[in-house]
């Protein structure tokens, strides 16, 4: 019967979860954003995956037609291109996501724009590590308006076990 009852160890969902281990210095240099002239639209967080370079992945595609529509977006570059610790890379996610609502809110009061919750969308790892953000810091959830995912890893990978004792893994992959 015991192991029925949920787990005491997850935080609770009225609060706003951990406080940052990263200094928010660094949390605010891999965030870049680009303002556009459509302030009907809702702000974009544009996510990587593991080993991707947030630049080479969107800026071809979804940034190109973003400034072309003039619509907001930002890009979040992940630390360690997402292979190191998972829980450090959640937090980048969570101020992030804490920044452009604050954005927002602020432009809304301005009469600028008229949503404030954000969309964020992500490939691999950057479609499922803001599953994990949304979790461990519920006070986000009312930030958020979409999380699009494609391609996300939310299962991990079953080659992660045999790889790794053959050759050594980054945390990421571990975790």
């Amino acid at each position: 019967g015991s192991n029925c009852l949920p787990s005491s160890t997850y935080p609770p969902l009225d609060r706003p979860g951990p406080s940052y281990t990263v200094p928010r210095w660094n949390l605010s240099q891999s965030l870049v954003c680009h303002a556009g002239t459509n302030h009907h639209k809702r702000w974009i967080l544009f996510l990587p995956g593991s080993t991707e370079e947030v630049h080479e992945l969107y800026s071809w595609n979804w940034m190109n037609i973003m400034k072309r529509i003039h619509w907001p977006f930002c890009t979040l570059q992940l630390p360690e291109n997402g292979l190191g610790d998972l829980q450090i890379a959640a937090e980048y996610i969570v101020h992030s996501v804490r920044k452009l609502h604050r954005r927002a809110v602020r432009e809304k009061k301005k009469g600028i724009r008229s949503k404030t919750r954000i969309h964020i969308v992500g490939h691999s790892l950057g479609g499922a590590l803001p599953r994990f953000a949304l979790r461990f810091w519920p006070d986000i959830r009312s930030m958020v308006y979409q999380l699009i995912a494609f391609g996300a890893t939310n299962h991990g990978t079953s080659m992660a076990d045999t790889a790794c004792q053959a050759f050594r893994c980054p945390i990421s992959v571990t975790q």
